[in-house]
């Protein structure tokens, strides 16, 4: 392990935690614009709850348990926190990496890996999906959708 594979982790994890913070305010949108769509059906606000779901899920394994920490329970070491801890540890000495910073960099390594999968399943099918649905009932705009247009 040296401090490039470490650095590349984090700046594939802090995009990652970036993309879901966006997922989660598009996702608000989505359902504000399926409100305003009269022929909507239920199944595509359940399509969005569901993306809403497994983004948090995918938030809490990356940074936080929210619900947890905010009454002061402990919470398992995130992936976000693991590479934090690596980072810091290593950020201003030449010797090698200690194996526990080791061992948090494979297990935040081996712990994404899957997440990663997930969120490129949520963003280029499921929203994607969800999104083909709403131009096909000429819902409200939503960010990220362009437009269709026949004359």
């Amino acid at each position: 392990m040296h401090s490039k594979k470490v650095s590349e982790l984090n700046r594939v994890v802090d995009a990652s935690i970036e993309v879901v913070n966006d997922l989660k305010s598009k996702i608000e949108i989505i359902k504000t614009a399926l409100k305003q769509t009269p022929k909507a059906p239920q199944k595509l606000v359940d399509d969005a709850n569901l993306i809403a779901d497994k983004s948090r899920d995918i938030f809490k394994l990356l940074v936080d348990d929210e619900t947890l920490s905010k009454r002061n329970e402990p919470t398992p070491p995130t992936i976000a926190g693991r590479l934090g801890e690596v980072t810091w540890g290593m950020w201003q000495t030449t010797s090698a990496p200690t194996n526990t910073y080791k061992e948090n960099y494979r297990i935040a390594s081996e712990e994404f890996k899957p997440l990663l999968n997930q969120l490129k399943q949520i963003l280029e099918i499921d929203l994607k999906n969800l999104e083909n649905e709403m131009d096909n009932l000429n819902a409200p705009w939503t960010p990220g959708r362009v437009p269709d247009w026949k004359e």
